[in-house]
């Protein structure tokens, strides 16, 4: 197994996070608010994000466009238009933009219909590449998606007319990228411990593996995978995004990723809020639909959930996000698909510790 941290993807990734974070500010912070996570906004984005839109420096028109979120699921359209993946083959924004405005009208496509078809636990590559070769396939994909009415018509634009929409998709980032470099300063600082510390422990270290294990708490079972890059960005802030390709792991940690992982660690100190965000899990009809469900077999798949609990795929993936980082849920991921199977120990600790702060038999 091979594992890399390299923290330049993650500070490329950067450059379009940050433009989602001023597209979606107000979501954000609902969604904080509402969760009562103990998750913040960092106030230096939340800043640079009001001065941004104050003095009008990007085209709010564009902008909304490209990465104003669609749906709960927090989709936008820019999700569809560039691949966390390939942030580990370029050197320099300008490189990554340069590789996406020279892939082919086929790759561009590809792109589009690789996330219709993950949205729905789907992932055969060999499957898409075939549907790429004819647009009414394409379009036959995103009709038969659960997305909103409006993405959808924004994704068949881009089918129909790929050459010139992804065309100002590009110049758009190109456009806005002096937005990331105005901010960068800020977070210079705060990455530079961060990084020195996973650059020591995991680049040339025979115990990158239990590192990786103990930083994460083992959310995934890493033994699937050859290969496993890890980088940190910014505008993550307290988010794990891991990214699965057959036998490759691309792990990207927010800046504040370790409060969160404290949160749900079960240190003594924070035992309470631990144990708190396990229950307010539970007050969810849907997560606590899924964690009954967990308890059947040892392991479900993305779509094996949605079809029997009678939901969307998209709102599995996106409850999914709060049961794993509650630590009730953990990923495994066998024959290139992921699995979700349930931590009973999690459970059992929050049970007992009800049990001994009402003072229960």
């Amino acid at each position: 197994m091979k594992i890399v941290f390299n923290a330049l993807p993650g500070e490329l990734r950067d450059y379009f996070l940050i433009l989602d974070m001023i597209a979606n500010l107000e979501k954000y912070i609902e969604k904080i608010e509402k969760d009562e996570s103990g998750e913040r906004i960092d106030s230096k984005i939340k800043d640079f994000v009001v001065h941004v839109r104050k003095e009008s420096l990007v085209d709010k028109k564009n902008l909304e466009k490209y990465f104003k979120h669609h749906t709960e699921e927090n989709y936008s359209l820019a999700d569809f238009l560039y691949n966390n993946e390939d942030f580990w083959k370029c050197k320099d924004i300008e490189e990554y933009i340069s590789m996406l405005e020279n892939k082919s009208n086929v790759d561009k496509k590809l792109y589009i219909l690789a996330v219709v078809h993950n949205s729905k636990g789907e992932e055969c590559e060999d499957k898409l590449k075939e549907i790429c070769k004819s647009d009414e396939e394409i379009l036959k994909a995103i009709k038969n998606s659960e997305f909103t009415s409006s993405l959808k018509w924004d994704l068949s634009c881009f089918i129909n007319d790929t050459e010139i929409e992804f065309k100002e998709f590009i110049e758009f980032i190109r456009s806005s990228t002096y937005i990331y470099e105005q901010f960068k300063g800020t977070r210079n600082k705060l990455m530079e411990k961060l990084n020195e510390r996973l650059e020591k422990n995991i680049n040339n270290n025979k115990k990158s593996l239990d590192f990786l294990n103990k930083t994460t708490r083992k959310i995934v079972n890493y033994d699937s995978f050859n290969d496993i890059y890890v980088t940190t960005n910014y505008g993550q802030g307290y988010g794990i995004n891991f990214v699965m390709n057959d036998d490759t792991m691309y792990i990207f940690l927010g800046a504040y990723y370790e409060n969160h992982l404290k949160m749900i660690g079960g240190e003594e100190e924070n035992r309470l809020q631990t144990n708190l965000m396990v229950y307010k899990n539970l007050c969810d009809k849907n997560r606590f639909e899924i964690l009954k469900l967990l308890t059947k077999k040892e392991d479900y798949s993305q779509g094996e959930i949605a079809e029997i609990l009678g939901i969307t795929n998209a709102t599995v993936s996106y409850h999914m996000n709060f049961l794993v980082g509650a630590n009730l849920v953990n990923i495994d991921k066998r024959n290139k698909k992921a699995f979700y199977l349930l931590n009973k120990n999690t459970l059992e600790k929050s049970i007992d510790f009800i049990r001994e702060q009402l003072e229960l038999k």
